[in-house]
C-alpha cells in the first residue's frame, strides 16, 4: 500500500508502533528513509529535485483484512470465531489505550488476521500518542463512518473516538453485514399510541 504523507507523520508513526508490541496489534518490523537528487525535465527545461521514498515494513499477515470477512450473513465466521476476533480487537486496544495511545481510524480494513484468524490492529497513519493530557484537539485529518460524530465536529481527540469505532466493528461482525440501508430500504412507521400508564 502507498500512502503520501510527510516527515512528521511518518516519525510519530514510527514512535507510535515501536510503543505498541503486542500480540493484536500489527508487528513492525522495520523502517526504510532515502532521499536521491534527480534530474527531470519540466517545461522545456531540465531541472533537479528530491525523490524522496519511505517505508514502513510489518509482519505479513496471511487472510488480509477483516472487511472481507464481514460482507454478509454467509461469510463463513463460526460464532466462536467471532468472539475471538472481538475479543482480540479489544485487548489490542485496551493495550493501546493503556499506553496513552489513540488509533483514530479504527475499521474493518485496518484490522488484520493472520492464518489462525487472530487479529492484529494496523493502519496507524491518524495515530496520536495522547502523553498525560487525555484530549487533544487535531486539524485537518479526513475521518469515515466509523469515527464517532462528536469528533468529527470538534476534532477532539480522546479514547472515546476508538471505542465509537470498536462498537461499529462488533456490530458488523454480529450482524455479518457491512455498511448502512440504501435511503429507499428505510420505511416511515406510524408512531404508537399513547398509552396511559397503569398504577
Amino acid at each position: 500500500m502507498t500512502v503520501d504523507f510527510n516527515d512528521r507523520m511518518f516519525q510519530d508513526q514510527i514512535k507510535i508502533l515501536m510503543l505498541a508490541p503486542h500480540k493484536n496489534i500489527v508487528e513492525f518490523l522495520g523502517y526504510s528513509s532515502n532521499t536521491e537528487d534527480e534530474v527531470i525535465e519540466r517545461q522545456g527545461e531540465l531541472v533537479m529535485v528530491e525523490r524522496r521514498e519511505k517505508l514502513l515494513c510489518f509482519e505479513y499477515l496471511r487472510n488480509g483484512d477483516l472487511d472481507r470477512f464481514v460482507s454478509d450473513a454467509s461469510s463463513g465466521l463460526e460464532w466462536r470465531e467471532r468472539y475471538q476476533i472481538i475479543k482480540g480487537i479489544c485487548e489490542g486496544l485496551h493495550y493501546l489505550h493503556g499506553k496513552s495511545i489513540v488509533h483514530l481510524e479504527l475499521k474493518p480494513q485496518n484490522v488484520l488476521l493472520d492464518g489462525n484468524m487472530v487479529p492484529k490492529i494496523a493502519g496507524f497513519c491518524l495515530s496520536r500518542h495522547l502523553g498525560e493530557n487525555q484530549c487533544q484537539t487535531t486539524q485537518n485529518l479526513s475521518g469515515s463512518r466509523h469515527m464517532a460524530q462528536e469528533y468529527m465536529n470538534t476534532r477532539v481527540t480522546t479514547f472515546k473516538s476508538d471505542i465509537y469505532s470498536l462498537g461499529f466493528i462488533i456490530t458488523m461482525i454480529l450482524a455479518g453485514r457491512k455498511g448502512f440501508l440504501e435511503i429507499d430500504k428505510v420505511r416511515n412507521v406510524k408512531p404508537l399510541p399513547e398509552t396511559t400508564s397503569i398504577r
